[in-house]
């Protein structure tokens, strides 16, 4: 068998495809229309000058390589294309009228370009139709792909390499010291805001116990919110510890006593699986995806309100055995729903 894939190379769920699919010695070409890390991926045709071209038009730009899509199509001659990413590739491939034509569906790319117009959403309405199959990561994704077909899609996680999301060897000797943490982009939809805030009312409740809040990422809040640490007076003990690689967050994580994500959405969340893989209990927004991963007083608690992720916090902090349950709990749910070895050869078995 072989695949066209139309994707972005530098996304980490790409990335997690490609290194399936090498393998499982499987062969493939990829259409890309983002150059970045694409000179690092065999096989691989993108666009010349697409970041130039989109400056000019926007997306419209994208009509301009239908030709080059269509001689790549032509000249690879795949068994089947997937699109990864309704909204852009989503269109190649559904233009292309191959009968094994794959769509993955993200988060954005459903929940926000189809409600721009009528037009948005007759074109998502059409490429959606014009698809064998939709994949979707979650159970939100799901339900938001049935209301433009009658065509089921298929759950498959994005899950984690269990050989490397893994809790720490020794137990955690901090001298007392409770770290919270998360691992998120600072921007807006991931409520790192909220995050900081409700620290602040956790500290307030546990004058005398050592809390930390450790943030590994960047983004474009990163200076608004170093500045509400600052305001809150909390400057010393909330750390901006940077973007990292994907090498370096099982070693970020399994330094966590509790793991926070405060989204505003949420379409699936791979870090809460990785952080419950690492036995770290998580205490989330309940937006999106999420509940697939974390079952409410399980392997974790679910929030409704920022009031409501200070009580969950503030239980987890003072109940050092609820802590370590609830970790073990989640490693238990992350081995049996998110094995991404099994989650890969599931999502390999769709196309044969």
């Amino acid at each position: 068998m072989k695949l066209l894939l139309l994707m972005s190379c530098s996304s980490t769920h790409s990335q997690k495809i490609l290194k399936g699919l090498d393998q499982s010695g499987t062969d493939y070409e990829i259409f890309t229309l983002d150059p970045e890390k694409s000179n690092f991926v065999k096989n691989v045709h993108y666009c010349f000058g697409i970041k130039w071209v989109t400056n000019l038009l926007g997306k419209l730009g994208y009509l301009l390589y239908f030709p080059y899509f269509f001689w790549i199509l032509k000249k690879t001659n795949p068994d089947a294309i997937h699109s990864f990413y309704a909204s852009s590739y989503g269109l190649f491939g559904a233009l292309s009228f191959n009968k094994k034509h794959f769509l993955s569906v993200w988060g954005d790319d459903i929940f926000v370009f189809p409600k721009k117009s009528f037009i948005h959403h007759s074109v998502m309405k059409f490429i959606i139709n014009n698809s064998h199959k939709v994949l979707v990561t979650s159970t939100v994704l799901y339900k938001e792909v049935l209301r433009y077909t009658s065509k089921e899609p298929f759950i498959i996680p994005y899950g984690v390499d269990l050989n490397r999301f893994i809790p720490a060897e020794k137990s955690k000797s901090n001298e007392g010291v409770i770290v919270l943490g998360t691992v998120k982009a600072l921007e807006h939809e991931y409520g790192i805001d909220l995050l900081i805030d409700v620290f602040s009312s956790v500290l307030k409740l546990n004058p005398d116990k050592k809390l930390i809040l450790k943030i590994y990422g960047d983004g474009s809040q990163k200076e608004s919110l170093i500045k509400q640490a600052s305001t809150l007076k909390i400057e010393d003990r909330v750390f901006f510890q940077g973007k990292i690689s994907q090498n370096e967050v099982p070693g970020a994580l399994q330094d966590f006593n509790i793991f926070v994500a405060l989204s505003r959405r949420e379409s699936f969340g791979v870090a809460l699986v990785e952080a419950n893989a690492c036995g770290i209990p998580v205490v989330a927004m309940n937006v999106g995806g999420i509940s697939d991963i974390i079952e409410h007083g399980n392997n974790g608690y679910l929030a409704n309100s920022t009031q409501e992720a200070v009580k969950y916090l503030n239980d987890l902090i003072l109940a050092e055995n609820k802590r370590v349950q609830f970790g073990s709990n989640g490693q238990i749910m992350m081995k049996r729903k998110f094995d991404w070895n099994q989650n890969f050869t599931d999502w390999l078995k769709l196309h044969l």
